[in-house]
């Protein structure tokens, strides 16, 4: 069983039994997440796929990894921002189109999942430091599930490269002051061609509210895919891996 849990803005966990991977986790200060750092740290987290270097994406990154076996995989300058500054050696750094091959171990038997970073349009350097980075999105592959995060992308004719992914979910951003808007999401789905669609990246602040039910009544109307407008805790099941 795969278990894909939206936990709010835009932190995710695919929970793979016993298991979990997550992406761009902002726990402590994200006044919508459903869970807690501390239940977060007594998982057993396989890696953290970080997206880019923005403070609500990677703001509990530091303690999740100190706290449990989670290995973090980014972009290069987003590992060397954590070796750097962090002391954090539990690590894989890739670049952008590149895919990878990663173990997962339960007791005999070995799984895999599969990472590959995305070129995507948005501003990457870190505050304070302004450690520089290039923003990504990730296609991450977990048995016979694909699943795109788009991070804060702004709509980018690169995403039509993915329509030959075939997507089984992708998490979108709607909101477009910092994103991309409504209108834009729509034709990213368009272009990625996703079977379910999911909004994130709206509501956590006074500057980034909006009605998700806007956008998933735009996809419906243009018959673009299945969306699922989830709240924190929801998520999305695969029995049938």
């Amino acid at each position: 069983m795969i278990d894909i849990i939206y936990h709010g803005h835009s932190f995710v966990e695919i929970d793979l039994w016993w298991k979990s991977i997550l992406i761009d986790p902002y726990i402590s200060e994200n006044k919508l997440c459903d869970i807690d750092l501390q239940t977060v740290c007594s998982k057993n987290i396989v890696a953290i796929c970080i997206t880019h270097g923005h403070s609500d994406h990677i703001w509990d990154t530091v303690e999740i990894v100190n706290k449990t076996w989670a290995k973090i995989i980014s972009t290069f300058e987003i590992i060397q921002y954590f070796a750097k500054f962090h002391n954090i050696s539990s690590s894989y750094s890739m670049h952008i189109w590149w895919e990878h091959i990663f173990p997962i171990n339960w007791s005999n038997d070995f799984w895999e999942f599969t990472v590959k970073f995305v070129n995507a349009v948005h501003g990457w350097a870190i505050w304070p430091e302004f450690f520089p980075w290039k923003a990504a999105w990730i296609v991450l592959k977990v048995w016979w599930k694909k699943l795109y995060h788009a991070g804060d992308t702004a709509l980018t004719y690169d995403m039509k490269l993915l329509e030959d992914e075939d997507i089984d979910v992708a998490f979108l951003p709607i909101w477009w002051n910092f994103t991309m808007w409504i209108k834009d999401a729509v034709k990213a789905t368009e272009f990625v061609k996703p079977k379910i669609v999911v909004p994130i990246h709206y509501n956590t602040f006074d500057t980034i509210k909006v009605n998700p039910i806007d956008f998933a009544q735009e996809i419906m109307l243009n018959n673009l895919a299945n969306c699922k407008v989830l709240t924190p805790g929801q998520s999305i099941v695969f029995d049938n891996i």
